[in-house]
C-alpha cells in the first residue's frame, strides 16, 4: 500500500520496525496513525472480517506489539502479537491453562505476496521475541497462514478449540502448563470442535449440545368415572328433582299436576 510520504522518516527505521505503546505515545504523528489504521482496514477487508483488528488506539492502550515492513513510500505488511490467557483442550481430554504470545493479525499486501515479505516479518518477530514458532498461539489463522506455518516450520498437528485459537501440540513439549484432571464423562458440548465444525475467520461460533433421543412413556388408561348417585355430594340438582318425582308414583308426574290444575 502506497502513501504520499516516505515511510523511513515516519517509522524512524527501514525494513521491519516494531511498535508498541511507548514509542507510539512519544512519536505519534498523523502520518503514523494513517499508516497503522489504513493497514488494519486493509487486513480486515482481505480476511473478510467484520471488525478491524489493528488500530492505533488498540496498540496505544494495550501491551500488543505491531511489526511493520516497508520500503520508501510503500507498506508491505504488518504482524501484530500480544499475550493471551487461554484454556485449551489436549488430545488426552484434559483442559490446560496457558499464557502464550499470540499472533493476532498477519497481513501482507496483495501486490507483494509470495515475495518473502511474510517470512521476513515472521522471522523478525521471532528474533525480537526470542521464541520458537511452536511456542506461539494463533488467533483463528486463515488457510493461507496455516499453509505458511506448515511449509516453513512443519507445524500442522493441533486440536481445534472452541475459542478459535490454534495452539500446536508441539507447544506442550517445551512448556510447563497446568492441566485439569481428565474427565472422560465430559459432555460433547464441552469437548473441542472438530475440523468440520470449526467456523471460518470472522464468523460467530454457535454451540449446540447434541440432542438426546426421546423416550416415550407407555400409554396410560384414562381414569374411570363413577356414576352419579343420590348420596353423592356432586349430584346435579336436576337429577334430585327427577328422582323425587319418580319416587312419588305415576300420579305425581307433570301431566297429573297439569290435570289437577284444570
Amino acid at each position: 500500500m502506497e502513501f504520499p510520504f516516505l515511510l523511513p522518516r515516519v517509522l524512524r527505521s527501514a525494513a521491519v520496525v516494531a511498535l508498541d505503546a511507548n514509542p507510539m505515545r512519544h512519536h505519534m504523528t498523523p502520518e503514523l496513525q494513517q499508516v497503522v489504521d489504513a493497514m488494519g482496514l486493509a487486513s480486515m477487508k482481505a480476511q473478510g472480517l467484520s471488525c478491524v483488528l489493528t488500530t492505533c488506539s488498540k496498540i496505544m492502550t494495550t501491551h500488543q506489539r505491531l511489526y511493520i515492513a516497508s520500503e520508501e513510500k510503500k507498506v508491505l505488511g504488518i504482524l501484530k502479537v500480544g499475550t493471551k490467557q487461554l484454556f485449551v483442550w489436549r488430545e488426552t481430554g484434559r483442559i490446560c491453562e496457558i499464557t502464550p504470545l499470540c499472533v493476532l493479525d498477519f497481513f501482507v499486501h496483495e501486490s507483494r505476496q509470495r515475495c518473502g515479505i511474510g517470512k521476513l516479518l515472521f522471522e523478525s518477530m521471532l528474533e525480537r521475541e526470542n521464541l520458537a514458532p511452536q511456542m506461539l498461539g494463533f488467533d483463528q489463522p486463515s488457510h493461507k497462514f496455516l499453509s505458511f506455518l506448515r511449509r516453513h516450520y512443519g507445524l500442522f498437528d493441533y486440536v481445534a478449540q472452541k475459542n478459535n485459537f490454534v495452539v500446536f501440540n508441539a507447544y506442550f513439549e517445551g512448556a510447563t502448563v497446568r492441566c485439569r484432571a481428565e474427565n472422560p464423562q465430559a459432555s460433547p458440548f464441552d469437548r473441542p470442535l472438530t475440523a468440520r465444525q470449526r467456523p471460518h475467520r470472522g464468523e460467530r461460533v454457535r454451540f449446540e449440545p447434541e440432542s438426546e433421543p426421546r423416550v416415550r412413556s407407555p400409554p396410560q388408561e384414562p381414569p374411570k368415572r363413577t356414576p352419579y348417585t343420590t348420596s353423592s355430594p356432586r349430584t346435579p340438582r336436576g337429577i334430585h328433582i327427577l328422582q323425587s318425582l319418580a319416587s312419588d308414583g305415576p300420579e305425581s308426574n307433570l301431566f297429573s299436576v297439569h290435570k289437577n290444575s284444570l
